[in-house]
């Protein structure tokens, strides 16, 4: 019994020591904080940069339907009169591909 209670006292008296390892923990929950921070504050401009490309991209988009609209309108008015060009050739003589003359054995 005397054991115990002086193991007890013993027990009681000692006080824990930080481990190496509770130190490094603490250092690097101190730099996830830190990037956490940075990359909050990263997000909040991406986030902003982006609206402001979208607007941009919508913006152009729009300008481009209009002038689409606009050139397709100025080409109906214009008529242009096409002039059909057919390239005829008269045959005098009948001839096959190499140019020798054909006999016509039907006659």
């Amino acid at each position: 019994m005397r054991y115990l209670f002086i193991l007890f006292l013993f027990g009681c008296g000692v006080q824990a020591q930080k481990i190496d390892k509770d130190v490094e923990f603490e250092e690097l929950m101190k730099q996830v904080n830190a990037t956490n921070v940075k990359s909050a504050t990263v997000l909040a401009k991406a986030t902003k940069k982006e609206k402001q490309l979208v607007t941009n991209a919508v913006a152009t988009i729009t300008q481009m339907k209009s002038e689409i609209s606009e050139l397709k309108s100025e080409i109906s008015q214009f008529k242009i009169d096409t002039i059909y060009i057919h390239d005829t050739v008269l045959i005098k003589e009948k001839k096959n591909f190499w140019g020798k003359v054909k006999t016509d054995t039907t006659n």
